[in-house]
C-alpha cells in the first residue's frame, strides 16, 4: 500500500480543534494523489488523455477525532474492481493506531464522450494494490421527510480540474447546515454523488430531522441543482465533542 505524512493544521480544525471531514477526506484523497503521482499515471496524465476518476460514493469512519497539530500517517491502496466500479481504501494512523478507515467507489469516465470505463478496459499495473476493507454505511436510504434548510452557490476556489465542485468540499457544506455542530462533530459520513456541481450552479441543501439509530445520532442531507435534479445523498453520524 502507499502511505504519506502529513499533519492537521489549524486551518484544518473547527472550533474544536477537531479536524473538519472534509479535512479528513483531504488527507485521504490527497495521498491517492500522491500515489498516482509517483506511480503513475498521475491524474493530471489522465486527464490529458481525456480519462478521469469521478467518485462515486465515499464512506469514512472515524474511532477518535483528530485534533488540530496531530502527526498522521495515511494508507491508501486501489483494489480489485467490478463492472465500471473502481475501489479504493483508505487508513488514517495517528501514533501507531488506527483513528480512520474509508472505502471509495470511482468511476473512469471519458470526459469527451461520458462513457464509463469497465474495469480491465484500463490498467494500472504501477498502482500498489491490497485487499478490499469493507466500512459500514457505504449504502444508505434516506427517509422522506426531509427540509430545505440552506443554499449554496459553488464558487471558483471550490472547483477542480474539471471545473466542477471538488469532493472534498460536500462534508464542509453540510456542517454549515448542522444544528448539532457545537456540542458535536461528524465521526463517521457517507455520501452518495449523483451528479456534479459546475462553477455558478446553485445548490438546495436538504436536511432530515435528528434520527436516533444503533449506531448513534445521525442526519441525512441531500443537495438539489437549481438546473434540475439531485446532486448528492448523504448521511452523517455525530458524536459528543471530548
Amino acid at each position: 500500500m502507499y502511505t504519506e505524512q502529513f499533519a492537521v493544521y489549524s486551518h484544518d480544525v473547527d472550533a474544536h480543534g477537531i479536524a473538519r471531514p472534509s479535512s479528513v477526506l483531504r488527507y485521504m484523497q490527497e495521498a491517492a494523489n500522491h500515489q498516482m503521482r509517483d506511480e503513475k499515471p498521475s491524474y493530471e496524465e489522465l486527464f490529458s488523455q481525456g480519462k478521469a476518476f469521478l467518485l462515486s460514493r465515499i464512506a469514512v469512519k472515524t474511532f477518535a477525532p483528530l485534533m488540530q497539530y496531530d502527526k498522521i500517517r495515511v494508507e491508501n491502496w486501489p483494489v480489485d474492481g467490478k463492472g465500471a466500479a473502481f475501489y479504493r481504501c483508505y487508513r488514517i494512523e495517528r501514533g501507531g493506531q488506527c483513528v480512520a478507515q474509508g472505502l471509495g467507489v470511482w468511476a473512469l469516465v471519458d470526459t469527451c464522450t461520458r462513457r464509463l470505463y469497465r474495469v480491465g478496459e484500463v490498467s494500472f499495473p504501477n498502482y500498489t494494490s491490497g485487499e478490499m476493507i469493507p466500512v459500514e454505511g457505504l449504502r444508505f436510504r434516506l427517509p422522506e421527510e426531509m427540509e430545505a434548510v440552506g443554499t449554496h452557490e459553488v464558487a471558483y476556489h471550490e472547483t477542480d480540474l474539471n471545473r466542477h465542485l471538488n469532493n472534498t468540499h460536500y462534508p464542509d457544506l453540510l456542517l454549515d447546515c448542522l444544528p448539532e455542530r457545537d456540542t458535536h462533530y461528524v465521526a463517521d459520513f457517507s455520501i452518495h454523488f449523483l451528479a456534479e456541481a459546475p462553477l455558478g450552479e446553485r445548490l438546495t441543501v436538504y436536511r432530515s430531522a435528528a434520527l436516533e439509530t444503533p449506531e448513534g445520532l445521525c442526519r441525512a442531507f441531500r443537495t438539489e441543482r437549481a438546473s434540475g435534479g439531485e446532486n448528492i445523498e448523504a448521511m452523517l453520524r455525530l458524536a459528543p465533542v471530548p
